[in-house]
């Protein structure tokens, strides 16, 4: 069964604009997340916080334009976070 030039190209053209409107829904529904591990960074070392001791304009700029977490609680000893990340377990 032959079918005409055009009615190849009507399904071509349909099977395109589905698969990218799929990858472009895909794409938007997953959130961009950036994670930032630090060694003995307290609370009041960022500039976002108050901070003087250092100068962090990227970190500064990452706070005003995203998300900013006030409350984290953390392990006294950084082993535990260090091998939760390296191997998915805690």
């Amino acid at each position: 069964m032959s079918y005409p030039a055009s009615f190849r190209f009507f399904f071509l053209l349909l099977a395109i604009h589905t698969v990218s409107a799929v990858v472009l829904q895909s794409a938007e529904s997953r959130p961009n997340v950036i994670l930032i591990m630090a060694d003995d960074l307290g609370y009041e070392t960022i500039g976002a916080n108050g901070g003087t001791s250092y100068r962090t304009p990227v970190l500064d700029g990452l706070a005003a334009g995203g998300v900013r977490f006030e409350r984290c609680y953390v392990q006294p000893l950084c082993t535990p976070t260090r091998v939760q990340m390296m191997t998915g377990a805690y």
